[in-house]
């Protein structure tokens, strides 16, 4: 018998020392490749990395990257309704104001197809607008003052008042 890696030949050795002519050669086939079943994995990344205004809001437009690790990569996709998909082609922004979710998946060339995966964040860009119609009134018996003014409740998140006194 002789052995080789890619193949494997038959002869016979006598005992006195003649060989035969190899009359069998059995080439193995080559193993098959198994079938990529792994769905790409997608990673979203922003800029800035966290939120640049306070209580987690972003208050500059922040750029999205998603990327992947799959080395047979099709297409990346990302919505913002987890119904309508867009294809991704390079870095945006530019996402509505206000309480944000993007969603994102990919699949590759084999078919495999990612979980859908989701960012949440908060976009607020606009700076607030002065108090229309502000009236202060003073009440001398009691030393009161009364601030009014007109806004939108759901854009005020702070007041604060600062108060000298002239001795």
């Amino acid at each position: 018998w002789s052995y080789n890696q890619i193949s494997t030949q038959v002869s016979v050795c006598h005992a006195d020392g003649n060989v035969s002519d190899i009359f069998f050669e059995l080439t193995p086939p080559v193993p098959a490749t198994p079938p990529d079943t792994t769905p790409p994995a997608v990673f979203h990344t922003l800029s800035p990395a966290s939120a640049d205004g306070n209580n987690g809001w972003y208050v500059t437009q922040p750029e999205i990257t998603l990327s992947s690790s799959d080395s047979d990569l099709n297409k990346t996709y990302y919505s913002w309704d987890n119904s309508s998909w867009t294809e991704y082609t390079g870095v945006f922004s530019g996402t509505e104001e206000g309480d944000r979710v993007l969603y994102y998946k990919a699949d590759d060339t084999t078919g495999n197809v990612s979980d859908v995966s989701n960012v949440s964040f908060k976009v607020d860009t606009v700076s607030p607008e002065n108090p229309g119609d502000f009236e202060a009134l003073y009440d001398a018996d009691s030393g009161y003052i009364e601030l009014t003014w007109d806004v939108d409740e759901e854009d005020v998140d702070e007041v604060t008042i600062y108060r000298s006194f002239d001795e």
